[in-house]
C-alpha cells in the first residue's frame, strides 16, 4: 500500500526551503577565495576537450537513431492497427454467433 501525501502550502514551503539550503551549501562548497572551486579544478583536469568536428559525428549518429526509432514507431502503429482490426472483425463474428 502507498502512502499518499497531499502537498499543503506548509509541506512545500519546507522543501523549497530545505532545497534553497542544499543549493546554498553546495554553492559554498564550491566556491574558492579566487573564485575557481576545487571541485571544478579537479574535474577540468580529469576530462578532456573533444573537438566540434568530433562531436558532429556523434551528433549525426543521434540523429539517426532518432529516426529509425521514429520510422520503427511508425511500423508499429500500422501493426498495431491491424491487429486491432483484426480484433474488431472477430469479436463482430462472436457476437453474431451469440
Amino acid at each position: 500500500m502507498s502512502n499518499i501525501v497531499n502537498l499543503t502550502p506548509a509541506i512545500l514551503r519546507k522543501i523549497i526551503s530545505e532545497e534553497k539550503k542544499k543549493l546554498a551549501k553546495r554553492a559554498r562548497v564550491l566556491k574558492k577565495p579566487s573564485g575557481a572551486s576545487q571541485a571544478v579544478e579537479k574535474v577540468a583536469k580529469q576530462t578532456r576537450e573533444v573537438e566540434a568536428k568530433d562531436m558532429a559525428h556523434t551528433l549525426a549518429k543521434e540523429v539517426s537513431h532518432y529516426k529509425e526509432l521514429q520510422n520503427e514507431a511508425a511500423r508499429l502503429a500500422v501493426e498495431l492497427s491491424e491487429i486491432n482490426e483484426a480484433r474488431q472483425q472477430i469479436r463482430a463474428r462472436i457476437l453474431e454467433q451469440l
